[in-house]
Formats: structure tokens, C-alpha cells, sequence
């Protein structure tokens, strides 16, 4: 059922449109049969995002294929169809951020690359079982330990533990639809939000889940505030 989960978070530091922090994790990526097909859906759901919001549309379009290419999966086709679909954005004028758009420039996403990651955890069962359970007693503590959390869901969706599984599917979605973190959202339609970009600030976190099931891909940003 979580054959194909993807994940990722970025902080929004000083202002949303030069310090936003992206980090995917892909570490099931490889082999994937459609990963054309998963690529293209992460940028038409950016593009979803509101003509407001182009600059931050930029950023995070940027940020993907900086991410991507650290796993040396970009392709031309994909570089084309990301200037294709963003070229109308304002990109940010940082060399490092506009690099992608030259091959001469690759060592500059390594070196942003490394300056930018977060620590990783490594969970055992018992561990996922103990902090799913904490979480969900108290899920104030989501918004205060978020990178945390997006490792400790990460991981959970890939056990082969079919109730870590479940349990940790029900925390996310619990958690993501919890009216404390609505002042991020406009209703768009019923069960479907977007966000409200001038509720945007620089402690906001922003998350894109990939999964199978039939829920499809989420877009979602969560506040620490």
C-alpha cells in the first residue's frame, strides 16, 4: 500500500523567497518503473500554487531539481519541462539558485547541498511504536519537532510492520487535518485545502507527501507559531 511514499520539508527561514530549505527524501526512488510520471506530478502540483505565490513557485521548482540531481536522476526532459512550466516566475537572483539552469555550475548544488541538510535518525520498531504514540497523545509537539516527526512518519510508512503502518498513516492524516493549523489553508472544496499565502511566515514548514493509495499527493504546510 506504501509501496511509493515520498516526503519532503523545507523551512522557511528569513523570508520565503531566498532562505526557503527544501529536503526530499527519496531513498525508494530507484527502480520506480513511472519516475517520469512522479517527477512531473511534483511540478504540476507546484504549479497548482496561486499566481501570487511565483516566487515561491520558483524557489521550490529550484530546490526540487537541486535535490534531484544530488541522486543524479535529472534529465534534460525534465530540466526543459521545469523551464517550460516556470519560465513566466520571477526566479531568485542567487547564482546558486538560478546554477541548475547551467551544467558548468553542478558544484555549487553540491556544496549548497551539504551546507543544508538536517541530521537524519534512524528508527527501530520499538522507537516508531513509542514516538507515533507520543505524538498522538500530545500532537502539539508536531509543530515544535517537525523535521523530527516527517523522519519518524517517513520511516513508519516503510516498515514492514502493517500496524506501524496504519497507526502512522492515521497520525498524518489526523494531524494534517486538524483545524490547528487552518490559518495556513483556504477551502477550496470539501476535504481539499490550498494554501493561504498571506498567512505565510518564516517559521512555516512546508511538506509534499507522495503516496499510492489513492489519496493521491498532498501539498501541505504546517506552523510553528
Amino acid at each position: 500500500m506504501f509501496d511509493h511514499v515520498r516526503m519532503s520539508t523545507g523551512n522557511f527561514k528569513d523570508c520565503i523567497t531566498e532562505q526557503l530549505e527544501l529536503t526530499i527524501d527519496y531513498s525508494d526512488i530507484f527502480g520506480n518503473e513511472d519516475l517520469d510520471g512522479y517527477i512531473n506530478n511534483i511540478i504540476k502540483m507546484i504549479d497548482t500554487l496561486p499566481d501570487n505565490a511565483m516566487i515561491l513557485k520558483s524557489v521550490l521548482a529550484v530546490k526540487l531539481v537541486m535535490q534531484l540531481k544530488i541522486l543524479n536522476i535529472v534529465n534534460k526532459n525534465f530540466i526543459e519541462n521545469m523551464k517550460k512550466t516556470f519560465s513566466h516566475c520571477p526566479y531568485i537572483k542567487d547564482p546558486i539558485i538560478r546554477s541548475y539552469i547551467h551544467s558548468g555550475e553542478d558544484d555549487k548544488f553540491d556544496n549548497f547541498m551539504r551546507q543544508h541538510r538536517f541530521s537524519k535518525v534512524n528508527f527501530d520498531t520499538q522507537q516508531m511504536i513509542h514516538f507515533i504514540n507520543r505524538f498522538n497523545m500530545n500532537k502539539g509537539l508536531i509543530d515544535k519537532n517537525n523535521n523530527f516527526f516527517i523522519q519518524l512518519i517517513d520511516q513508519a510508512l516503510r516498515s514492514t510492520d502493517d500496524m506501524i503502518k496504519a497507526n502512522a498513516w492515521y497520525l498524518y492524516k489526523e494531524w494534517i487535518r486538524s483545524d490547528d493549523v487552518s490559518p495556513i489553508f483556504i477551502e477550496t472544496e470539501e476535504k481539499l485545502r490550498t494554501f493561504n499565502t498571506n498567512k505565510l511566515t518564516r517559521n512555516d514548514n512546508i511538506f509534499i507527501l507522495f503516496s499510492s493509495v489513492d489519496d493521491g499527493p498532498v501539498m501541505v504546510v504546517s506552523s510553528q507559531r
